[in-house]
């Protein structure tokens, strides 16, 4: 990822609190550092990714979800990621989107108030437009994955990007890893026309390939946009 200098990293996949986590964040904490001092290490100078961690609630599930030590855990996380911007996904699954909402918004002001430019990601309680809706108006969130494969059809992953830009919320156009190369080609399609903040490189569990795909038809648009806008087609 780094030496392709992908512009969002690195995920990781941290669903569980025993083996990826640590009972006490530690295990996380140790290798976010080790993701920062990486970039520092093997990326060239002018890299600076964004940070993008994805827990699945696991930090609540660790703090018996005392939003006060979750928010305390955060920040460790962010001065962990200096200098670069962080984004979590997720930190608590509070099991109702009221109470998601709720423990989402404490998050931010318990940040706010510390100075920390962490930013927060909702995923699993924004799966329809509708519900993408309801976070933008309630501010729930300071991003929002736009969950293509639960939208129902391309127009509605085109008007949640462009609800989310509207209303001062970030958006990043998801995927799946089990989707086709050809929906991800679409969906590269859809990203280049809505300008999210970021979207998937998918199909697959890997990087070459999703980044080969998503990055090779982004490419290719622009280059055909280019020439159209130069009067060469």
């Amino acid at each position: 990822m780094i030496l392709k200098k992908v512009g969002m990293m690195p995920h990781g996949l941290i669903n569980n609190v025993e083996e990826k986590l640590g009972t006490d964040g530690q295990i996380f904490l140790d290798w976010v550092k080790w993701v920062t001092k990486r970039i520092s290490e093997i990326g060239e100078p002018d890299y600076k990714p964004v940070m993008r961690y994805d827990v699945y609630g696991c930090m609540g599930k660790a703090f018996n979800n005392d939003l006060d030590k979750v928010g305390e855990y955060l920040i460790k996380v962010a001065d962990a990621c200096a200098p670069y911007e962080v984004f979590v996904e997720m930190p608590v699954d509070m099991k109702s989107n009221e109470k998601q909402l709720e423990a989402m918004k404490y998050l931010r002001k318990y940040l706010d108030d510390a100075g920390c430019r962490l930013k927060l990601i909702i995923d699993e309680y924004a799966n329809t437009y509708e519900e993408i809706v309801e976070w933008v108006d309630a501010k729930g969130a300071d991003m929002v994955q736009v969950k293509t494969i639960d939208l129902g059809g391309i127009n509605n992953i085109v008007e949640a990007d462009l609800y989310c830009k509207a209303h001062g919320v970030l958006a990043y156009q998801g995927g799946t890893c089990n989707q086709t190369d050809k929906a991800a080609i679409v969906c590269a399609n859809l990203a280049v026309a809505t300008k999210p903040f970021a979207m998937a490189g998918t199909p697959g569990m890997g990087v070459d390939e999703g980044v080969m795909i998503v990055s090779n038809e982004q490419e290719r648009l622009l280059a055909i946009l280019k020439a159209k806008q130069e009067g060469k087609i």
